[in-house]
């Protein structure tokens, strides 16, 4: 909740250059995220050109759960500006509810180190590694797990066979 508090405080910045971003930004804040979508498709037609409408569209349209759409707008806001590293990430998080794990891990991982640490990436890159290597590796976890309790069996009885002597 803490990124989406700080997109938008971003968003509400670019509210104060036009009044359109004034009213699209309300109805964000407002979580009227369709009527948001409306106006920021006029600031889109009005500012082609302009990264932070395409940015701004993008997370209304992952707030309405409509991840690909989404994708598409911060792909075209990367194209605009590839240093948005807000973007980068709201689109990691599309590609991570897709389900499209790899997209979602070369987005995480081409954060820059500064906003990795505000938006806690690496963890997120590190947790997804380690989901792997479990996932690919799940059947010697389950023979150690195996073994250990057949250890654990084997010093109970020897212990209890000790104590009955």
């Amino acid at each position: 909740m803490f990124i989406f508090g700080l997109l938008v405080s971003f968003i509400h910045v670019e509210a104060k250059v036009h009044p359109l971003f004034a009213a699209a930004n309300r109805q964000y804040q407002e979580q009227q995220y369709d009527s948001a979508l409306l106006l920021f498709n006029q600031l889109i037609q009005q500012y082609p050109d302009s990264h932070q409408g395409y940015f701004n569209r993008g997370l209304c349209l992952y707030k309405t759960e409509k991840y690909s759409e989404a994708l598409l707008d911060l792909n075209d806001c990367l194209l605009l500006d590839s240093t948005f590293m807000l973007a980068r990430f709201v689109e990691a998080m599309c590609w991570q509810h897709t389900g499209r794990w790899e997209q979602a891990m070369q987005s995480f991982g081409s954060i820059t180190e500064p906003e990795a640490t505000l938006l806690s990436t690496r963890q997120r890159i590190k947790n997804y590694h380690l989901s792997v290597y479990i996932a690919t590796r799940w059947y010697y976890i389950i023979a150690m797990a195996l073994i250990f309790i057949l250890l654990i069996a084997t010093v109970i009885s020897l212990f209890s066979a000790a104590k009955n002597r």
